[in-house]
């Protein structure tokens, strides 16, 4: 109980309130969070672990757990992160389809900018600032849809469900294409389909 309330803290308080006296810390949670979120973009999930964070910043991996207590946690704070940065849609007065197209589609550039998003868990429930407003503009979505609120959660669990997995599942095909030499090909293939 005491990690999930200390992550808590930290998605909705992330920087701690400044001593008096003292030094001033070197590091601060943001500064993890987006090394955390730059390594995972450029080499995958992982390469995230806390030893390599604090190599990227220039610390020793003790100083890491002063801001962030484990590894779990950075990834929440890093997946929140990108949920409370992802652009979202203007919703209210366009028909339901394409509301909802509108959603799957903010998600899926969401996973093709951090393919390793798409493959953490999304069934926790939203705890951070960025979760909760990235669940609420999506729950908007289904206004008017007739749908009562279980039915609405799950639509909607089930829309981001599957553009998770066909993001992840991409990912995968793509590293495949990449470790058999055919990356080439398939960068061909998609530079075909986009004209």
């Amino acid at each position: 109980m005491g990690e999930a309330r200390r992550t808590i803290d930290l998605l909705w308080f992330p920087e701690p309130v400044a001593k008096k006296r003292g030094r001033r810390p070197g590091l601060s949670v943001a500064r993890i969070v987006d090394t955390g979120i730059t390594l995972a973009d450029a080499e995958g999930l992982e390469s995230v672990t806390m030893r390599r964070v604090a190599q990227e910043l220039g610390v020793v991996p003790m100083t890491l757990y002063t801001y962030v207590p484990d590894k779990s946690t950075l990834l929440d704070l890093m997946l929140d992160r990108l949920y409370l940065e992802m652009p979202r849609a203007d919703l209210p007065g366009r028909p339901w389809r394409e509301r909802l197209t509108a959603v799957a589609d903010e998600n899926h550039l969401l996973f093709t900018a951090h393919p390793w998003a798409a493959t953490l868990p999304a069934d926790q429930p939203p705890r951070g600032p960025g979760l909760m407003a990235k669940y609420q503009h999506e729950l908007r979505a289904f206004d008017g849809c007739g749908l009562d609120d279980p039915q609405t959660d799950a639509a909607l669990t089930f829309l981001i469900g599957f553009v998770q997995t066909s993001a992840r599942s991409a990912a995968e095909t793509r590293a495949a294409a990449y470790a058999f030499g055919l990356g080439r090909v398939l960068d061909g293939l998609a530079a075909l389909i986009d004209r």
